[in-house]
Order: structure tokens, then C-alpha cells, then sequence
């Protein structure tokens, strides 16, 4: 069957700068907003670093597509360094002796898990942090993670019910400090309603090549899911370990997760590489997919200006476990590079490479 669809167009919403300046105050950043030195009139991005002690920070927003904002915070403090003196033999020489590098010794941190917002508190930080920026996202769609070192939390967006390929994301050191953030400055306008393709039509797309669009990072997840329980992988949380086998079996935690010695080679090994002209062709391997599901989805589609756009499109499933999105859209609404510009001959064999 086909159908039809609209298609909406990313407008950015705000200043750039302006956002900055909000993103300082909210982040508690000092600093310059500049110019990015890459920055184009068609691309504009902007930006403001600090440091203050060893705490340094990071601003920066891309003013184009969906305008994305990133912050990202570093304190070197949490990881202690500091020199150490060479060892030396029975002769009293250094073994570093005429080495211009001094020897230095970092400490690894002591993880403080009682800092670390739990996930129910990431949730709300997070939806409440977006808010401030005008993204309206409920605690529950925030997917989290967390353990004594950190914590995070993503979502994607969603427009009218639909998720997005578009996500925001904020992160905790093990301080229980936000160490970065991720948003956006946009909103959907609908541009019309355009005729669809059926997904029998989408199918012969895939050969094509120019036809794909981005779908949403959920569609990923839930196929690599789906994969490994095809697969026979265990999807379930590993089980807990009880804690009076392992108290005072520090040697035995060593051995379980420690990576097995690797003897170190001597002398190089001589490898007989065949000329250019005993090089075998190796026949490309042909894999029939049978596409056995199709699921209507919004993709998203980005110009040669930068812009982002959604537009209708296919989940096409196929029998080897993965998915092909394509763009339903019947041709003539979207101008798409011609397959043959997208090609590039490959170079003669060498031994090279």
C-alpha cells in the first residue's frame, strides 16, 4: 500500500550567544564567548573555555541542523600526580639516567558511590536541567546508568509521539558533579503532506544507496537486544556474587579479571609478503536478505546546508538479524546525490596496500 506523510523542518530556535550565556549561568562557567576559528557564515559555532585551579570547562554550540549545545567539565584533581624518585642499583646510578622525563606516579582516585546522585535523582536533574532550555522531557523517558564511579542519562526526543534520532544526554563525575551535558535549540514546522512509496517500492531502494535515513537510536538498542537473544547471549543482569566467598580473596579477584601474560617478542618476525602480481582476487561474499518486516518510522534527513529535516520512511527488518531505514518519500520531493557521484574506484593492488 502506499500513502503519505509529512515532513517537517528544523528551525532553530534563539540566539546562539544568548544561549551561551544562559548555558555560563547555569553551569556556573566564566569566561569569553568567541568565534569558533572553523566557523562559516553557512556553519556558525561558538564557544567559552575557563579554568580556574585544576577545574577546567568547555562551551560550545553549532548553529545549524538542530543546534546543538555541549558542555563538558575536567578537574585534574581528582587524579593526583606527582614525581617520583628514580630508582637506583647498587652502584648508586640512576636507572634513568639521560632520560629527560621525569618519573611521575599518578594516584587512582577513591571511588565515593555516596556522592553519586541515584537514578531516580539523574532523572529529575536531567528533565529539569533541559526544561531550562526548553526541551519538556518526563523522568521516565531518561534511560540511566550509574556506578561508583559516575552516572548518566539519556533520552531521546520526541515529536508528537514519535522518537526522534535526535538525543540529549548529561553525565556525573564520581564527585557527584555534572561533568557534561548535551542538548539542543529547535523545533519541528511542518513543511506538507507528500506521498509515500509502499514498502515493497522501499525494498529496491536499499540497492540504490542514497535512500537511507537516520532512525533513532531505540530501534538500534532494541535490534542488538533482539540479536543476542536470537543469538542464544544472555540478555539478564550477570548474577551477584556473594560476598563471603570472595572477602579477603584479593588474589583470586586478580586472577579473574586479569588479561593472560603475553611474552615479549625478542627479535621481529619475518613475514613473506607476495608481490603485486601473486596478489589472489577475493570473491566478494553474496548474502541473499530476505526483508520479513516493515515498520512505518520518521527518519531523519540532513541538507547540504546543514539543516535537519524528518521525513516519512520504513524500518525494512530482514532474516540476518539487523535493519536497512529508508526514506519513503516518492522521488521528486527530495533532492538526493546521484548514486554514481558517491562511488570511488578503487586503487591497483599494491604491497602497500
Amino acid at each position: 500500500e502506499t500513502g503519505s506523510g509529512h515532513i517537517y523542518q528544523a528551525q532553530l530556535i534563539g540566539d546562539p550567544k544568548q544561549i551561551l550565556g544562559q548555558l555560563m549561568e547555569e553551569f556556573g562557567v566564566r569566561g569569553e564567548i568567541v568565534r569558533d576559528e572553523w566557523s562559516t557564515d553557512q556553519f556558525p559555532s561558538f564557544s567559552v573555555q575557563s579554568k580556574d585551579g585544576s577545574e577546567e570547562t568547555y562551551l560550545s554550540i553549532y548553529w545549524s541542523g538542530t543546534g546543538n549545545w555541549n558542555y563538558s567539565r575536567w578537574d585534574s584533581s581528582l587524579w593526583s600526580c606527582a614525581a617520583v624518585e628514580p630508582a637506583t642499583d647498587d652502584a648508586g646510578s640512576s636507572s634513568s639516567e639521560g632520560s629527560t622525563d621525569e618519573a611521575r606516579s599518578c594516584d587512582q582516585p577513591e571511588p565515593t558511590p555516596e556522592l553519586i546522585p541515584s537514578e531516580a535523582q539523574m532523572r529529575q536533574v536531567a528533565s529539569e536541567l533541559f526544561a531550562n532550555f526548553g526541551l519538556t522531557i518526563d523522568e521516565a523517558s531518561f534511560k540511566t546508568y550509574r556506578d561508583d564511579w559516575g552516572g548518566s542519562a539519556y533520552a531521546e526526543l520526541e515529536f508528537e509521539g514519535m522518537p526522534l534520532p535526535v538525543s540529549v544526554s548529561v553525565g556525573w563525575d564520581l564527585r557527584g558533579q555534572i561533568s557534561y551535558a548535551s542538548g539542543h535549540s529547535f523545533e519541528l514546522v511542518d513543511r506538507g503532506e507528500f506521498k509515500t512509496v509502499s514498502a515493497i517500492d522501499a525494498v529496491a531502494r536499499i540497492k540504490e544507496g542514497n535512500w537511507y535515513g537516520s532512525a533513532p537510536s531505540s530501534y538500534y538498542e532494541n535490534q542488538m537486544y533482539s540479536t543476542m537473544a536470537r543469538d542464544g547471549v544472555a540478555v539478564a543482569p550477570a548474577p551477584e556474587v556473594d560476598a563471603a566467598e570472595t572477602s579477603g580473596s584479593a588474589a583470586s579477584t586478580e586472577e579473574a579479571y586479569s588479561e593472560p601474560a603475553v611474552e615479549p617478542i625478542e627479535e621481529p618476525i619475518a613475514i613473506d609478503e607476495p608481490a603485486p602480481d601473486q596478489l589472489e582476487e577475493v570473491e566478494p561474499q553474496v548474502i541473499d536478505l530476505t526483508i520479513n518486516k516493515a515498520e512505518v518510522a520518521m527518519l531523519g534527513v540532513w541538507d547540504a546546508n546543514g539543516g535537519f529535516w524528518l521525513v516519512p520512511g520504513y524500518i525494512l527488518h530482514n532474516d540476518q538479524g539487523w535493519f536497512d531505514s529508508i526514506i519513503s518519500v516518492v522521488e521528486g520531493v527530495i533532492e538526493l546525490p546521484k548514486y554514481d557521484d558517491l562511488m570511488i574506484e578503487p586503487m591497483p593492488a599494491t604491497k602497500e596496500g
